[in-house]
């Protein structure tokens, strides 16, 4: 089963667990060890944002600005 991704959420992002603002940002794709299972993926090229709380470390996955 895949998912779409939510769009990407800005710098000033709200954690769905700790309610803290602000999240860190780091860029993947395909090439990366553990790819999500999302729409698009595989039909390739696939890259995503995964997004860390800077409070609690939860990690979620959004979708970049242009593909």
């Amino acid at each position: 089963m895949s998912i779409e991704l939510p769009p990407f959420s800005g710098d000033n992002t709200r954690c769905i667990k700790c309610g803290e603002h602000g999240a860190a940002t780091q860029y993947e794709n395909e090439n990366m060890p553990h790819v999500p299972m999302v729409a698009g993926a595989e039909r390739g090229p696939f890259e995503w944002l995964s997004r860390t709380c800077v409070r609690c470390g939860y990690n979620w996955c959004e979708a970049c600005l242009t593909s």
